[in-house]
């Protein structure tokens, strides 16, 4: 079974050639241009256990983030902001993954 996983799109294609392209073709995962945020915390919804999202405002856009497994979603929050060239209002504008320290949260280590 090879070739390339689509996953649903969420806008129209690109009228250029997407850098994503090279991507998809080296790892078999293709993603659409945009990501709508209740998209994702809808999918989430469907998780049992999910991990807990702590929003904050992070001038332009809200930033949710889940501690307990060291991911941080950006998604914009400005109502003037269309889809076009970049994300729009209420898309993900970027996903951040890092490693958890041991220890409370924020303990030096």
């Amino acid at each position: 079974m090879g070739g390339v996983r689509r996953f649903p799109r969420a806008a129209p294609p690109r009228q250029r050639p997407r850098a994503g392209g090279a991507w998809a073709v080296g790892t078999g995962d293709a993603f659409d241009r945009y990501t709508a945020w209740a998209d994702v915390r809808a999918a989430l919804s469907r998780i049992p256990q999910a991990p807990a999202l702590t929003p904050t405002g992070q001038g332009g856009f809200r930033e949710y983030r889940a501690e307990a497994s060291g991911v941080s979603v950006l998604v914009v929050d400005d109502a003037d902001e269309k889809r076009g060239y970049h994300a729009g209002h209420g898309d993900v504008w970027s996903v951040s993954l890092w490693r958890r320290q041991s220890g409370p949260a924020g303990a030096a280590r």
